[in-house]
């Protein structure tokens, strides 16, 4: 029985050695990737890859306000939906009328808007940019910032126009050109929001099966109110981020 509790406590001692050396490995594993991260972020010997790494995050986050928000942008035509202001982006006042497309130029004012949200943390990440080069030794000279943002199918990217020249001894270094992006279904997303309200403002209906048939990467769920209220949610089936907004087009009198 002795002889048995002591290999006992030689496999209990075993394990705990063994799960030890696993957490310090992985603590170490941890460490490593967010310290690299960080570098990336910092590293300024590259001042193109640095602004890359610098805008991300915030074009990250403005996606994510896009879609939260799903494009409700405080005006008073909205519909509540699951507690959440949904934008009506077709109405109508008037039984069996066609709705009135309520935002013709949609991609445009999300392309605005999400401009808009990150120019702050453009105009920061250049400001530590510009730091940390006079601090290593450069004398910097700066031109005026423009911004574009450009939407593909499957991303978003942040075109960056401002040249800046680094300066040390006999060394001169100019750059004029930067960009970021990150992959994101918006640009699909609001390309089928605007087929849905072509077609509910012109025919007062839309074939959302047919539709997925032919375009299977975009799921489309609507859910019908009360007062005739259609609430489409529109899903990208890889990455589940997903936009909703209200229609109601050719509505019928109660009862009818």
């Amino acid at each position: 029985m002795i002889e048995k509790k002591k290999i006992n406590k030689k496999a209990q001692l075993s394990m705990f050695i063994g799960v030890a050396v696993i957490l310090v490995v992985v603590i170490g594993l941890i460490f490593l990737i967010v310290n690299h991260s960080r570098n990336q972020k910092t590293n300024i010997s590259d001042p193109k890859i640095y602004i890359t790494n610098c805008i991300q995050e915030s074009l990250q986050k403005a996606e994510t306000n896009i879609t939260q928000s799903n494009l409700y942008d405080g005006g008073r035509n909205y519909a509540l939906y699951l507690g959440k202001k949904v934008p009506y982006l077709c109405l109508t006042s008037t039984y069996y009328s066609p709705c009135v497309n309520q935002e013709p130029m949609l991609i445009e004012k999300v392309r605005a808007k999400i401009n808009n949200l990150v120019l702050a943390d453009v105009k920061n990440c250049f400001s530590i940019l510009n730091s940390n080069l006079k601090k290593s030794g450069y004398e910097i000279s700066e031109g005026n910032l423009s911004t574009k943002i450009n939407f593909y199918d499957k991303s978003i990217e942040l075109q960056i126009n401002k040249k800046i020249s680094a300066k040390k001894e006999n060394e001169t270094k100019v750059y004029e050109e930067f960009s970021s992006s990150i992959q994101s279904p918006i640009f699909n997303l609001l390309k089928t929001t605007q087929k849905i309200v072509n077609y509910q403002s012109t025919y007062c209906e839309f074939n959302d099966i047919n539709w997925m048939m032919v375009y299977p990467e975009t799921k489309i769920d609507y859910f019908i109110t009360s007062d005739n209220t259609k609430i489409y949610t529109l899903s990208d089936r890889a990455s589940e981020k997903n936009i909703s907004f209200a229609v109601k087009s050719c509505s019928l009198p109660g009862g009818v």
